[in-house]
C-alpha cells in the first residue's frame, strides 16, 4: 500500500465516521 493508497483510505474512514456518527474512539484505532 503506498501513501496515496493510505490516504484514500483515511479520508474514506472519516467520511464514514461522519456519516454514520460512530465514536471518534474508533478513528483513533484506525490511525
Amino acid at each position: 500500500m503506498d501513501a496515496a493508497e493510505a490516504a484514500q483510505i483515511r479520508s474514506a474512514l472519516l467520511r464514514l465516521r461522519r456519516t454514520t456518527g460512530l465514536p471518534v474512539a474508533f478513528g483513533g484505532l484506525v490511525e
